[in-house]
């Protein structure tokens, strides 16, 4: 897996809204995926990327995550917000 994903679009669909860099970026949207999905899948927004799923193979368990974690009409700052703060508690109850 070589690409990062944003599961939220860096450049989103007419009609939605463009998330703040520091929320696009962060941890909580991102995922590593094949360089051909995401060059597939590149601006699509969650709902999209969920239903390709549904019949495609994922690419990683983080993914596999986001995609389960909440409705994808809902993935916006908040829900990535959380989803971070749910990894970075994995990854520090990990570590520690």
């Amino acid at each position: 897996r070589s690409s990062v994903e944003h599961y939220y679009p860096q450049t989103p669909e007419s009609g939605f809204e463009k998330l703040p860099s520091k929320i696009l970026n962060s941890f909580g949207n991102l995922c590593l995926i094949s360089h051909q999905k995401n060059s597939k899948l590149s601006n699509r927004m969650p709902t999209a990327k969920k239903e390709y799923y549904e019949v495609n193979t994922i690419d990683s368990i983080k993914q596999y995550i986001m995609m389960n974690v909440t409705n994808p009409l809902d993935w916006k700052e908040s829900a990535i917000e959380e989803h971070y703060n749910e990894m970075k508690g994995l990854l520090e109850e990990h570590i520690n």
